[in-house]
């Protein structure tokens, strides 16, 4: 199963994704938040042993999502590779044991999904040997439905856990209140990036009101704003 079997990292770019998502952050601040959850997705797809393939938008070949996709899966099926487990940068609480799981249950079904708690999808396992991409290709990707879908025209198999994935500010925030202890270090590590911006925002609050003091009154008023 081990040499059958490869993970596709599908993925935006760091400029495509700050188009899709910023977080509300500066690109340099973005960056550190997108190189985190890339690092994290590639470091779980390594613990596995399962051969690594990524694909960024860069390279992607196709007008939709799905036919995007589905060119990504076929190029690595060209290497010899009968299953295929498709992964992104978006969900910190995925790990080696879910993707090792999902491996496991293509054994008996055609197809695996990780359901995120929104209806959309974590992980997907495909075994090229028994799924018809025709099927792939119309699926509604990117929706809250794509999960139902799935299960109803490819007979996803559905893993019993159900992970949250990371869109925005508001989803890492939950996540860092909700996530095991070990995913929560991390995830306060990426809201290190928010916490940096609004500190920065209060200094240069500060400098702007002691510059607008000292263009506006001479004298000692300045006593209080020097105490921040």
């Amino acid at each position: 199963m081990q040499s059958e079997t490869a993970i596709l990292f599908f993925s935006r770019t760091l400029e495509d994704e700050y188009k899709a998502k910023s977080f509300g952050l500066s690109k340099e601040r973005f960056k550190s938040v997108y190189s985190g959850l890339v690092s994290k997705a590639l470091r779980v797809a390594e613990q596995t042993g399962f051969a690594l393939h990524e694909v960024y938008s860069g390279s992607q070949v196709g007008r939709t999502f799905g036919e995007r996709l589905i060119n990504a899966i076929l190029s690595i099926e060209s290497g010899g590779f009968k299953k295929v487990l498709v992964i992104g940068n978006d969900c910190p609480e995925l790990n080696a044991l879910h993707l090792k799981q999902a491996a496991q249950s293509l054994g008996n079904h055609p197809s695996v999904v990780l359901e995120d708690k929104r209806g959309g999808i974590a992980l997907l396992g495909i075994d090229l040997t028994k799924v018809d991409f025709n099927d792939l290709i119309s699926i509604k990707w990117s929706t809250a439905a794509v999960a139902q879908e799935l299960k109803s025209r490819v007979k996803s198999y559905s893993l019993e856990w159900s992970l949250r994935d990371v869109n925005s500010k508001r989803d890492l925030l939950l996540l860092r209140r909700e996530a095991s202890k070990g995913v929560r270090k991390f995830v306060r590590l990426l809201c290190a990036a928010f916490t940096y911006t609004y500190q920065r925002i209060f200094e240069q609050t500060i400098e702007v009101l002691r510059a607008c003091m000292l263009a506006f009154w001479k004298g000692p008023p300045f006593c209080l704003l020097n105490r921040f």
